[in-house]
């Protein structure tokens, strides 16, 4: 469960009143279901109290996402920042599997597609396909080098009004060879 995405409704994290905002709606979510697993704030800014670490990091290639992470679940590294701090001030990192829950945001805008004229993607629009998938590649070749992450989601399935980011168009067609996607999807076991 996930009852803050990336701060939204807790627009300070410094001030300790929205910090017991999230544990309590972490400690509320739990309590109505002990079964699953409960995100306070996913993305960023956590507190002491979740059940998993998730981030989101829309590296451009796999390079840049290789050198952030690299050292991560290692003795003495440190959690690495991204947009916004991971941590909320005050709150240490709880030993929680760390999870990125948000990456990659590929965009394209597929032949004979209709997109809004304000469409955009993270990091910008491919011209082609072929780049589109290579970058895909490198976060795929990325992930499979970083074994401290205990799982990603990728963003995003389809695409989604203005954001092209999806792996299909907004009506559900494939804009890549699904056979291709799944050879680099099993890049990563």
């Amino acid at each position: 469960w996930v009852p803050i995405n990336e701060s939204w409704g807790t627009p300070d994290l410094r001030d300790p009143r929205q910090q017991e905002h999230l544990r309590a709606l972490y400690t509320m979510t739990h309590s109505l279901d002990p079964t699953r697993p409960v995100i306070d704030n996913d993305g960023w800014e956590h507190t002491n109290l979740t059940d998993l670490f998730a981030i989101h990091d829309y590296a451009k290639n796999g390079e840049l996402l290789y050198e952030k992470y690299k050292d991560l679940g290692k003795p003495g590294a440190r959690m690495p920042d991204n947009a916004r701090a991971v941590l909320a001030p005050g709150n240490r990192y709880n030993g929680s599997p760390v999870y990125l829950s948000e990456f990659g945001g590929i965009s394209l805008i597929a032949p004979g597609s209709d997109v809004p004229k304000e469409a955009w993607g993270y990091s910008g629009v491919e011209k082609t396909p072929e780049a589109a998938l290579e970058r895909f590649r490198s976060l795929y070749v990325a992930m499979a080098k970083i074994p401290a992450f205990a799982g990603f989601c990728y963003t995003q399935l389809t695409d989604v009004e203005q954001e092209i980011n999806g792996l299909m168009t907004y009506d559900r067609k494939p804009k890549y060879d699904v056979r291709v996607v799944k050879e680099i999807n099993d890049l990563v076991h």
